[in-house]
């Protein structure tokens, strides 16, 4: 039966693994560019809390204004028209679908133990 730190050595391997994918790297570069550009760096977080803002009224149910469905289109071209963003967004999508993989694959054996444990119970 494998130790704790048995566990942790293999997933600092794994961990390194995954810091020299391409993908990884991209996201973290493209990370960096967005921090030491201002325009840039505003932009996206304009547009992440105005997303953020329109998410939480159709959320709570509250009507969303043309107007504010006109702001949320406005700052959606922008966003599109500026390249690093844009570059940004592409590396960050697939950063997410890249640890959401690793993180599947990492879950399948325990959800095969707990489906045994459940089937036992039974």
């Amino acid at each position: 039966m494998p130790e704790l730190d048995d566990v942790l050595k293999q997933a600092r391997a794994v961990g390194d693994l995954i810091a020299g994918l391409p993908a990884v790297r991209a996201y973290f570069e493209a990370a960096r560019r967005i921090e030491s550009d201002a325009g840039a760096r505003q932009l996206l977080s304009d547009y992440q809390r105005e997303a953020h803002a329109l998410r939480e009224r159709e959320m709570s149910g509250r009507p969303v204004e043309v107007a504010d469905k006109q702001r949320f289109a406005a700052m959606e071209a922008k966003v599109a028209g500026h390249d690093l963003v844009k570059a940004f967004s592409r590396a960050q999508a697939d950063y997410v679908e890249l640890m959401e993989r690793v993180t599947r694959a990492m879950h399948e054996p325990l959800a095969t133990i707990a489906e045994q444990a459940h089937e036992s119970t039974r």
